[in-house]
């Protein structure tokens, strides 16, 4: 018996030091992976693909801040751009636009008249109440000489959250949503959690804490606390990931659409995390999504595409983006490094025309299971020799499903507080 427990106990310690030397050298791997990135990561936000000559329109965000608190949910009529579908818009995202419709191109820019504090509201996906509405960064309107038509690029911003009421049709073709601006809430308070993301019990045992509840559970919930726990969990994604969740976590409401932002997360869930009125609820929904997922998979056939140690982030917002295409369709890519061997397929010749991201050259991505259109693989160009990293992938967060971790009631319950 002293034998066998000595030999168990060499293994173990075995066990121990292989792992941890594993751990290291992803760690060793990932920090050489950052250091070869010399791409500059300001370009993508940048969308010079739509011209440098867009009109400026910066809005006031600390003024849209105030009047965001002092509104108690004020019910309002904004134009409404059906055939600009972007999904669920997040405050804080930045969208590019290509309008070709006469409509739409009318309606912009009566838009764009009204002034940088002018809002509007794009097209919902179905069953989806709530998202945020969308402001004008920068305009540009442009003409066709022998056509006479007009088209119009724009970069948007996502502004303050809504819920959308009803929408019309008027007699010109144009069409209104009567939506309820939410504001946002800051003082914290304690409030039934999501049950998407915690169980029956957490939420009874919430619910029971007698108001005002005690010390321990209300700094269990502080926006500030959730940001950190966050941040530190996105240390074990990827170092780029972690760098830009460090710098913006100092601001927790700012934080949590932030990781809105960055995870794969559906529409319908998206809708659902824009429903909560304080940042902690959101907070701690990412948090157990970041905990449980393990990885991107396909979402028609769920073949496995990539895990989440295969973020890379080449954008000042993370390693998530909207692009749009000269056919004014908008693309929400996820940029990782790597993929899965053979789970994905490219096809047609590489291009460089209307690159998203400068010194690239794109191929189209599909899945090589079910044929499903990806995303695309961006390769460097010829003339590009010093440009890091050689290749990686962008992947259509409408086309990803995430890949999440299988706990059981017991499990979940433990880890949601």
């Amino acid at each position: 018996m002293l034998r066998l427990f000595r030999y168990l106990h060499r293994r173990r310690r075995a066990n121990s030091g292989e792992s941890n030397r594993n751990n290291n050298n992803n760690r060793n791997n990932n920090r050489n992976a950052v250091a070869l990135i010399t791409f500059d990561v300001s370009l993508p936000l940048q969308h010079g693909y739509l011209g440098n000559d867009l009109q400026p329109m910066l809005p006031d965000a600390s003024s849209s801040q105030t009047a965001a608190d002092s509104a108690e949910k004020l019910i309002v009529e904004l134009p409404y751009f059906v055939r600009c579908p972007l999904g669920v818009v997040v405050p804080g995202q930045i969208v590019p636009v290509t309008l070709h419709h006469p409509v739409d191109v009318s309606a912009m820019s009566a838009l764009h008249r009204s002034g940088p504090a002018a809002s509007l509201v794009a097209a919902m996906p179905r069953l989806c109440r709530f998202g945020a509405t969308l402001r004008i960064l920068a305009f540009k309107e442009e003409t066709d000489d022998s056509s006479g038509l007009s088209t119009i690029k724009a970069k948007l911003i996502g502004w303050q959250r809504f819920e959308l009421l009803s929408a019309r049709r008027e007699f010109d073709g144009r069409c209104t949503a009567r939506v309820r601006l939410l504001p946002e809430l800051t003082n914290p308070r304690l409030a039934p959690l999501p049950g998407a993301w915690h169980s029956a019990r957490s939420n009874r045992r919430l619910n029971q804490a007698a108001s005002p509840a005690p010390a321990w559970v209300m700094d269990s919930y502080r926006p500030s606390r959730l940001a950190t726990e966050a941040a530190a969990e996105l240390s074990n994604w990827c170092p780029t990931v972690a760098d830009a969740a460090a710098k913006s976590a100092e601001d927790p409401l700012g934080f949590s659409y932030w990781l809105m932002r960055q995870l794969p997360f559906p529409d319908w869930l998206r809708s659902e995390l824009l429903a909560c009125e304080h940042p902690c609820r959101r907070l701690v929904a990412c948090l157990a999504a970041l905990r449980r997922c393990l990885g991107f998979a396909c979402g028609g056939c769920g073949t496995r595409l990539a895990g989440r140690a295969d973020l890379i982030c080449l954008s000042n917002a993370g390693c998530s983006g909207a692009y749009v295409n000269p056919s004014g369709q908008v693309h929400d890519l996820v940029t990782v490094a790597t993929v899965t061997k053979s789970s994905l397929r490219c096809r047609g010749w590489s291009s460089s025309e209307h690159s998203w991201f400068p010194g690239y050259e794109w191929r189209v991505a599909n899945c090589r299971s079910c044929g499903k259109h990806m995303g695309w693989r961006f390769d460097r160009s010829t003339g590009q020799r010093r440009l890091q990293p050689k290749k990686f992938w962008g992947l259509c967060r409408s086309a990803l499903s995430p890949c999440w971790v299988e706990t059981t009631d017991e499990t979940a319950d433990a880890g949601s507080c």
